[in-house]
C-alpha cells in the first residue's frame, strides 16, 4: 500500500449535526424538487440553503440535477449521477462509493472525515474542492475516473488534506 499526503489550506471545520436526513428517491429530476426526496422528520422539504440544515443521502441511482447552488452538511453518495452547473457545499463530509458527479459546477467539501472509497465506480466530470480532510482509498484505478463519461474532465483542487492511499 501507498500513502501519500498533500497539506495546505487551514485544516477541517468542526463537524456539524444536521436538523434532518433526505434520502433521494432514485428519479431523474431537480435538487429543488421535493417530490424527489423522503425526509420523514420534514415532509415536503428537500436538502438546500435556507433555515433547517440537512444531510442527503444518495443511494437509489438516478440522476439529479443541482438547479440552484445547495450547501448541506453531509453527503452519503454511492450510486446515480450529480450534475449542473450549480455548486454543491458541504459543510461536513462526504462519503463517496459510488456514482458520478458532472457539471460545470464545483462541489467543496468543508469538514473532516470524507472518503471516497469502496469497490463501486466513481466518476469526476466537474470540480471536486477540498478544503477540509479526505481519504481517498483505491484498490485500482477504477475508483475514481477523471473524464469518466467525457463530458468534461474532473479537477480535483486540494486546499486542505488529501491522504492517497491504493494497494490490493
Amino acid at each position: 500500500a501507498v500513502a501519500v499526503a498533500f497539506l495546505g489550506g487551514e485544516g477541517p471545520q468542526d463537524a456539524r449535526s444536521a436538523d434532518h436526513v433526505s434520502l433521494w428517491q432514485g428519479t431523474i429530476g431537480d435538487w429543488s424538487d421535493p417530490a424527489n426526496w423522503d425526509t420523514p422528520s420534514a415532509p415536503g422539504t428537500f436538502p438546500t440553503n435556507g433555515g433547517a440544515t440537512y444531510d442527503a443521502i444518495l443511494s437509489n441511482g438516478g440522476s439529479i440535477t443541482l438547479d440552484l447552488d445547495v450547501v448541506i452538511e453531509k453527503l452519503d453518495f454511492s450510486s446515480g449521477t450529480i450534475l449542473g452547473g450549480f455548486n454543491l457545499t458541504l459543510n461536513d463530509s462526504l462519503t463517496w462509493t459510488g456514482g458520478v458527479m458532472e457539471g460545470t459546477g464545483t462541489t467543496t467539501v468543508a469538514g473532516a472525515g470524507s472518503s471516497i472509497t469502496g469497490a463501486g465506480f466513481t466518476g469526476l466530470d466537474r470540480t471536486l474542492r477540498n478544503t477540509g480532510t479526505m481519504i481517498y482509498s483505491a484498490v485500482d484505478s477504477s475508483v475514481l475516473n477523471f473524464g469518466a463519461t467525457n463530458v468534461t474532465p474532473g479537477v480535483l483542487i486540494n486546499e486542505g488534506r488529501f491522504t492517497v492511499t491504493a494497494g490490493g
